[in-house]
């Protein structure tokens, strides 16, 4: 006989019967693959049944014989706590296939070695470095986020970086950079670093902001009696603008003319750092009389720095007394007191009478009535205070027009537009307020040629004012016209033009004595106007 053999087809799947995740972080997603294979003869299909917090894909699907499939299994948890789920694979041309899945949900901790980071003192444009180290204290890697707590509050301190996966037993290092922008203000912000499982730090960064120490070698310079005659005579003096810091600083200064009564070789610089720059003043007087003015520097990111500056000119026939710095000192401390508008005849009487006081009093307390005592009137005029900063800011935004001061303009700028050099334009009027008490001698003094014009704007004035010397009267108003008399074609013209004014009687030494001694106010004016033909570009390459 011949025998006969034949195999049957069968289909014959391959499972595995477990799959373990191990330890997982609450809120998160642990991805595994394992295969499915189908070593028969006959295609198959499969699909899974399954609960709990696992997730299979493709979850359905059919396989040609000889194939296998990559089963994707994702594991989320949603707390701490052991999953053992049995999926059931279901195939109906082989049978049901049971595979075990296992879990361990567990909450990430971090750590951090500091929660509470101070950057001290930091100079306003410097930067300062500090650094903590988190560290993941558990069996599952830690994904954190750090955001700032105040979230429509200003930034200085910037983090990095701000997200990111420790792995378990592992740490990172982030590092806090603290960028100060505003002199003088102090930094709190507060940051958390938090886990998807919910673990959260504050870490709470401080620091404060300190502007760079620029000082002037000297508050005050003091140029003393200087003569008029020709030639002009010029005295100069040196101060020192000192850098105390490690950063450049820009400075400028305020409201001031080069070829003023007190002129400055150069109106603005940056001073390196641990090094000076050097203010180059100038005094040449051409009318006699007593000559003062506050400078005011401005620096960067620092309190304005004032220096004042004096001088006394006089002729033959004219010689004032000579202007002192305690002069100067006083009549400030009697501003504080708001004695600022009193005439030379009030001070006068005003000292009178305190003598008679004085007098008074120890005339009874030679008698033994215990009435010898000090009134206590402040007056410490002699003693040269320290300017406080709001008193210099007030100064520089105020400027010529304050309305408390006792001289005042009511304009602080005038705009003359568009002008020719081949006609006189229209003057712009300019009204100055006398709110002292006495009579005030006013005399301008502009400077000479314009040095930032052509060379014909550099032989003669190009803004003058008229009257140049007046009288104004106690308590009342002057009004000036001023003139724009351009040179040059196509060119931007701006100056500040001076007006000093003292009361008539600090005209002669015989009229002064030390009770009623007022030293001079000093306005300046800015003026400006251009040349430019209509039409053309106003733009200087």
């Amino acid at each position: 006989y011949i025998p006969i053999r034949a195999h049957v087809p069968s289909a014959a799947a391959v499972v595995p019967e477990t799959l373990d995740f191990g330890f997982c972080p609450v809120d998160e997603t642990a991805v595994r693959t394992f295969p499915i294979s189908n070593r028969g003869q006959l295609p198959i299909t499969f699909e899974w049944s399954y609960d709990g917090p696992f997730r299979l894909s493709p979850a359905s699907g059919a396989m040609p014989p000889g194939s296998s499939v990559t089963i994707t299994a994702r594991f989320t948890p949603s707390d701490a706590t052991v999953c053992v789920v049995r999926c059931v694979c279901t195939i109906p041309e082989d049978r049901a296939h049971v595979m075990t899945l296992e879990g361990i949900g567990k909450y990430p901790f971090l750590a951090s070695d500091y929660e509470a980071i101070n950057f001290g003192r930091v100079l306003v444009g410097a930067t300062a470095r500090a650094e903590f180290r988190l560290s993941n204290q558990s069996p599952v890697s830690a994904r954190y986020f750090i955001s700032q707590r105040e979230r429509d509050a200003a930034r200085t301190v910037s983090l990095a970086p701000v997200s990111g996966v420790i792995p378990p037993g592992g740490a990172e290092t982030v590092t806090a950079i603290f960028r100060p922008d505003v002199r003088g203000t102090q930094t709190r912000e507060i940051y958390d670093v938090v886990t998807t499982g919910g673990n959260r730090i504050a870490i709470e960064c401080a620091g404060e902001a300190i502007g760079p120490i620029v000082e002037l070698s000297a508050r005050s310079v003091d140029f003393g009696d200087v003569p008029i005659e020709e030639p002009r005579r010029t005295v100069t003096r040196v101060v020192q603008l000192q850098n105390r810091s490690n950063s450049h600083v820009p400075f400028q200064l305020h409201a001031v003319e080069e070829n003023g009564a007190f002129a400055v070789g150069c109106t603005a610089g940056v001073v390196p750092p641990r090094l000076s720059h050097t203010l180059r003043l100038t005094y040449s007087p051409s009318e006699p009389g007593n000559y003062y003015r506050r400078v005011v520097i401005l620096v960067h990111n620092q309190a304005p720095l004032c220096l004042d500056v004096v001088g006394t000119g006089f002729n033959d026939k004219k010689r004032p007394m000579t202007l002192a710095l305690p002069v100067v000192a006083r009549a400030r401390a009697r501003a504080r007191r708001g004695l600022h508008l009193l005439s030379p005849e009030e001070l006068d009487a005003s000292a009178s009478a305190k003598r008679a006081r004085s007098a008074a009093l120890l005339e009874g307390a030679s008698s033994g009535s215990g009435e010898g005592e000090s009134e206590g009137e402040g007056e410490s005029e002699g003693d040269q205070d320290e300017d406080d900063e709001v008193e210099l800011m007030n100064e520089v935004f105020h400027g010529c027009c304050d309305p408390t001061a006792a001289l005042a303009f009511d304009e602080e700028y005038l705009d003359f537009g568009a002008a020719s050099r081949l006609r006189v334009g229209e003057p712009r009027l300019l009204r100055l307020t006398n709110r002292t008490r006495g009579k005030i001698a006013v005399r301008w003094a502009l400077p000479h040629g314009y040095a930032s014009g052509g060379s014909l704007d550099r032989l003669g004035a190009v803004f003058a004012v008229n009257p140049a010397t007046c009288d104004v009267a106690p308590e009342s108003t002057a009004t000036f016209k001023v003139h724009f008399l351009p040179r040059s074609d196509s060119q931007h013209y701006f100056q500040r033009l001076e007006c000093v004014a003292s009361f008539k009687s600090m005209r002669s030494f015989r009229l002064v004595s030390e009770d009623n001694f007022v030293p001079p106010w000093s306005l300046a004016v800015g003026a400006y106007g251009h040349t430019f033909a209509p039409g053309t570009s106003r733009f200087i390459a």
